[in-house]
């Protein structure tokens, strides 16, 4: 049986004074769906999701666009061919925050975040552990500037990972352990920084590079590796390590 949990959280706040928007949901068992949707652009909100069981489904969907008033979101799934998603639509302000982790198989996870601008420490986390995960996550139409960051942890087999970080100053990590691994990396604009460490036989790294004073790092250990990494532009720099 599919059970269905949606919350939509909304408060209307005055002013510049902030509240915050707090929604926890825990589900316990197959085929469930959670979502959450904090939805008042003035207000801080946190929302965290954790479902143990198989073929899940949660989705978090925030908003928030006044100076000050951040996000954070929280997923963790525990099972089999489970599906995450955290939507993040904030506006001129810092700290927006999201995580996902599962530990299973065949799972799926997915980030996006369509800030305006998060001057400062806006983080997107994916952590999988298990064979055949899938995690993307990226800056949207509108990207972030300065000391935001993008990280997908894989252990496991046959994992795939995307990433992709616009405008100035962000970073993008990838960590694979294991066997036959994908990686992927995109990064626009300058001083980004985009670093893939692959442990393990026949992986397979990328990074595409567009724009002026950027860093790519590809570091595989193991054989049978293939590092292509692609740049345009000026003073930017590029190191691909492999050993057997």
């Amino acid at each position: 049986m599919k059970h269905l949990l949606t919350l939509v959280l909304c408060l209307t706040v005055a002013g510049l004074t902030f509240a915050a928007n707090t929604a926890m949901v825990m589900q316990t068992g197959d085929d469930n769906d959670a979502t959450v949707t904090q939805e008042d652009a003035n207000n801080t909100h946190t929302a965290t999701i954790t479902q143990t069981g198989s073929e899940n489904q949660a989705v978090v969907e925030q908003t928030a666009d006044a100076w000050g008033a951040g996000a954070e979101a929280e997923i963790t799934q525990v099972g089999n061919l489970n599906y995450a998603e955290s939507l993040n639509r904030s506006g001129y302000h810092a700290n927006d925050n999201a995580y996902i982790t599962q530990m299973g198989d065949e799972n799926k996870a997915y980030q996006l975040f369509t800030t305006g601008k998060a001057w400062n420490d806006t983080d997107g986390i994916i952590v999988q552990i298990g064979n055949r995960n899938r995690a993307r996550q990226k800056w949207g139409i509108i990207a972030t500037d300065y000391s935001s960051k993008l990280t997908a942890e894989q252990v496991g087999d046959e994992n795939y990972s995307y990433q992709k970080s616009g405008r100035n100053g962000n970073n993008g990590d990838v960590y694979q352990l294991g066997c036959y691994n994908d990686a992927w990396q995109i990064l626009g604009a300058r001083t980004n920084t985009a670093d893939t460490d692959q442990i393990g036989d026949s992986n397979y790294a990328f990074i595409s590079i567009w724009g002026n004073s950027n860093s790519a790092t590809a570091s595989q250990t193991g054989d049978g590796h293939i590092a292509n990494i692609s740049v345009i532009g000026n003073n930017n720099s590029s190191t691909v390590t492999q050993s057997p």
